[in-house]
């Protein structure tokens, strides 16, 4: 069970992505979340319910490999990164629509799906096509209402996320030398022009794919995590000025991670630099943010930890994954609100996340009735 544990924990951190850096102008005025204090193992002393939603499987939709997901005015948007679909459910679980018959090569249709926003106002579904340099809009009837032209060197940004006045952030990383692979790009589909672009803030750096979302949207503030590991300055992005701004900064006092032992380890062994120096170094793998909490998944000593910052109280919980004493693992973090953190796996893994304990009734019998080879499943947590 343990070694199981930790190599769920590890396959779902680790797929390699390599690109360089350079040092700008990043404030370093930042909070510091100083990581101390007794950790927990049981899910019960972070949440206090726990609810199992199935994603209704159909002959209309059949899901194959769910990555990320977003909630939006009641619904649940779901990106199939293997089919280049988006799907839409009801936060019951219920199928409401798929952009599987818009993928095609005909009108209005598009070919590549390599990111996807939403609407806010009106749900609607924004494409990142990169195959046709285009953003598409559809409604969720599966009209067109508006596209964008975007330039061909766009073509390795590996998300996007919409600011204001027609402006979009788009994220590069690639291992191809594309000219703008180094930098976060504002581009304004109004004016069909870049207005800024700023590179990263790290020289040294872990080329190893850990966070699910690069850009997280929470009321009118867009938070941003570098793909990379164990970069622990968090940042958010200014709109107003376009520049990335660090406002907290974790501190893992004699763990902290040093970028300059990078200096000279060949990048394609940087998974093993992760295992050899597990002892002594925290590694960083992914964060979410609420108005009101950061969450942090990070490793330390062969170890998988979360960590919970609440932003009112300055509060640090720390829960500790996959010990032999429990099995109680929380991980698979797609999306986080005010109340609850959700994680969304296929049916194989429900076991490992939750506890009966903390399950309603429907969601036990929810759980009894599911099959593995039904779609991807969406767990709520309910915070304490």
């Amino acid at each position: 069970m343990k070694k199981l544990i930790k190599k769920i924990l590890f396959g779902t951190i680790i797929s390699f992505c390599i690109f360089s850096c350079h040092q700008e102008g990043i404030d370093k005025n930042s909070y510091k979340i100083k990581v101390e204090g007794k950790t927990s193992k049981e899910l019960s002393d972070f949440f206090s319910e726990i609810e199992i939603i199935p994603l209704e499987t159909s002959e209309k939709c059949v899901l194959n490999r769910c990555t990320h997901l977003s909630i939006i005015n009641g619904k649940y948007y779901v990106q199939d990164e293997r089919q280049h679909i988006v799907a839409v459910f009801s936060l019951d679980g219920e199928f409401i629509y798929s952009t599987k018959e818009l993928k095609g090569r005909g009108p209005n249709k598009y070919l590549n799906c390599q990111r996807y926003t939403v609407n806010r106002q009106n749900g609607n579904i924004q494409v990142l096509d990169l195959i046709r340099h285009k953003i598409i809009e559809y409604d969720l009837q599966g009209n067109l209402v508006i596209q964008y032209e975007i330039p061909e060197t766009f073509l390795p940004a590996e998300e996007f996320v919409y600011l204001s006045y027609g402006i979009y952030a788009f994220y590069f990383q690639s291992k191809k030398p594309f000219k703008y692979n180094r930098y976060v790009i504002f581009y304004s589909v109004k004016e069909g022009k870049i207005i800024k672009k700023i590179s990263a803030p790290q020289t040294y750096y872990l080329a190893v794919k850990t966070n699910h979302d690069c850009f997280q949207r929470f009321n009118n503030t867009i938070g941003f995590s570098y793909s990379y590991p164990s970069c622990n300055d968090i940042y958010y992005l200014n709109t107003k000025s376009l520049d990335l701004e660090c406002s907290y900064s974790l501190d893992f006092g004699k763990y902290n991670f040093n970028e300059e032992s990078l200096k000279n380890v060949d990048k394609e062994l940087h998974t093993k630099f992760i295992r050899d120096n597990s002892d002594h170094t925290a590694f960083v793998y992914d964060r979410m943010e609420s108005e009101d909490y950061i969450i942090i998944e990070y490793s330390l000593k062969n170890k998988f930890y979360v960590l919970f910052f609440n932003k009112k109280n300055h509060r640090v919980r720390i829960k500790e994954n996959g010990t032999k004493h429990s099995k109680e693992v929380l991980t698979f973090l797609s999306h986080i609100d005010r109340d609850y953190i959700y994680s969304m796996c296929s049916p194989n893994f429900v076991d490992q996340l939750i506890t009966n304990d903390l399950l309603s009734s429907e969601s036990r019998k929810r759980l009894r009735e599911m099959k593995l080879t039904d779609n991807s499943v969406i767990i709520r947590y309910k915070l304490k």
